[in-house]
């Protein structure tokens, strides 16, 4: 009998460990049902006037969600103009549409002729929503408009924020031989490798990590993140962790014969539903997240607000 007890016992102890090393705190996360690289990009065609939305922001779920599009036309990338987009859900079985309506932040993005239109919306029920983007202008007129559909889940993919950061062991330059070893990048950037992401988080300092392949970035809402990320190191006198992670286990191998990309178990545990990703940590849980590329003046504009 004591024997019994102490075989439930033990059974018990090793189902809470196994929970616990799962992370239990991002159960109700769902399984990304296709590699981050091959997540498919979600864009409008172009309108009757010529206007394109490419939507960055793809792991939508119920609640506060950053929402960020670029837009396009015919001649180039639209930058800086005064835009209204206009959220609602567009299931049939639903009579009532919910409509948000909310005029976004424009962010140039460093050294390039495009930018991201940012804002947060929330969303009260899953389901296929739509979006409809309109530029007004100087007379406030519309100018040009479009539409984008989009899905909106039960769950995020990712750690919601306010949850647990995942503590992964990450790559660092002790250990490796080479910088090759450490990005796809054509430029590496050794200071985002001094520490590893455990380390660093459990430091109780703040910490920003990217995860991204420098060299393998293709997608129009994909940019220069690690030069952003290395930027804010140099030029702010901030006390935090900065860290990229390569999306790939093997970036030496890779360049010039993708054939041979394996995705990195960090970025695996991490549950990545697309290719680039950026991460605020601050007291061990996450304090926001960015889908796309985001550049330097969006996340200092967010880290003022989570430091004070």
């Amino acid at each position: 009998m004591i024997q019994k007890l102490i075989n439930i016992n033990f059974i018990i102890i090793l189902i809470v460990y196994a929970l616990i090393s799962c992370g239990i705190n991002n159960s109700e996360s769902p399984t990304v049902p296709h590699r981050l690289d091959m997540s498919p990009q979600i864009e409008s065609d172009y309108s009757s006037n010529g206007l394109k939305a490419i939507l960055s922001t793809r792991d939508l779920a119920v609640g506060n969600q950053r929402f960020a599009i670029l837009l396009i036309s015919k001649t180039g990338f639209v930058t800086n103009e005064t835009v209204y987009i206009s959220t609602s859900f567009t299931e049939k079985q639903t009579q009532n549409k919910i409509h948000q309506k909310q005029k976004p932040n424009f962010y140039q993005w460093e050294n390039l002729p495009k930018g991201s239109y940012v804002t947060n919306f929330n969303f009260d029920q899953p389901g296929i929503w739509n979006a409809q983007i309109e530029i007004i202008d100087g007379k406030n007129n519309i100018s040009q408009s479009t539409s984008i559909e989009f899905e909106v889940k039960k769950a995020e993919y990712t750690t919601k924020i306010g949850k647990n950061a995942n503590l992964s062991k990450t790559k660092t330059i002790n250990d490796v031989n080479s910088l090759k070893e450490l990005s796809t990048g054509s430029k590496i950037f050794p200071n985002l490798y001094q520490n590893s992401l455990d380390n660093a988080v459990n430091s109780n300092k703040p910490v920003i990590v990217t995860f991204s392949s420098p060299g393998y970035c293709i997608e129009r809402s994909c940019g220069p993140q690690t030069e952003v990320i290395d930027q804010i190191q140099k030029s702010d006198n901030l006390n935090l962790f900065f860290i990229h992670v390569e999306l790939y286990e093997n970036p030496e191998k890779i360049l010039g014969n993708p054939i041979n990309k394996k995705l990195s178990q960090v970025v695996l545990d991490w549950n990545l539903p697309s290719s680039e990703w950026t991460f605020i940590i601050n007291q061990k849980k996450i304090a926001a997240k960015y889908e796309g590329f985001v550049t330097k003046e969006e996340i200092l504009s967010d880290l003022q607000k989570i430091l004070n």
